[in-house]
């Protein structure tokens, strides 16, 4: 933050890695001297691992109050050797992301971006009991699962091109994240 010219930064969340090495986000440019964007990874005695490179970072955020600089808030395992990576930013290392972006944390060297995925156009949204998906003609079947907040699957199926409605009555109100094949999530809300 900055208030009378005087900048206040600091680390907000950790992660220890099985391997013993600590990912630790923030809001921060650099770490003891070694410039980092608000996310670093340190050996167990807290130097700074130099073979982990998140590139430019979490980088490009304008908001108000508080939230006027890009920041990391948490860090969240799933799968795969895979990490989401949240907080206040519109950028990880150089790619648009809105506060949440998906990382290895596995990789030799430092944490890479995934592959931006195709995302799916999904109306209404908000809806009360179904969703249509906007599809490619060309698509045909294709597998779609709903995750709740939790990250728990909630409905599976297979939605066609020629009838792209996914019938979601039966969940309760709340925020869901829908993927239909090889997609990338698009959050939904139901009322």
């Amino acid at each position: 933050m900055h208030r009378g010219g005087r900048h206040r930064r600091g680390g907000a969340t950790l992660f220890r890695q099985g391997d013993g090495k600590i990912l630790l986000g923030g809001w921060f440019n650099e770490f003891t001297g070694v410039p980092r964007n608000n996310l670093v990874r340190l050996y167990p005695d807290g130097a700074v691992d130099m073979s982990f490179d998140p590139g430019q970072g979490v980088t490009d955020y304008i908001g108000t109050g508080q939230d006027v600089y890009p920041r990391v808030r948490f860090f969240l395992p799933v799968a795969n050797q895979r990490l989401l990576v949240g907080g206040v930013f519109t950028k990880y290392d150089g790619q648009l992301r809105n506060s949440l972006a998906r990382v290895a944390f596995s990789a030799p060297v430092g944490i890479q971006e995934t592959a931006t995925p195709w995302v799916p156009g999904v109306h209404p949204n908000p809806f009360h009991d179904a969703v249509r998906i906007a599809l490619p003609a060309d698509a045909g079947a294709l597998p779609f699962v709903v995750l709740d907040a939790r990250g728990a699957q909630v409905a599976t199926g297979t939605v066609h091109a020629t009838s792209p409605t996914i019938d979601l009555g039966h969940l309760p109100s709340g925020m869901y994240q829908l993927r239909a094949g090889n997609s990338g999530s698009v959050r939904v809300i139901k009322q």
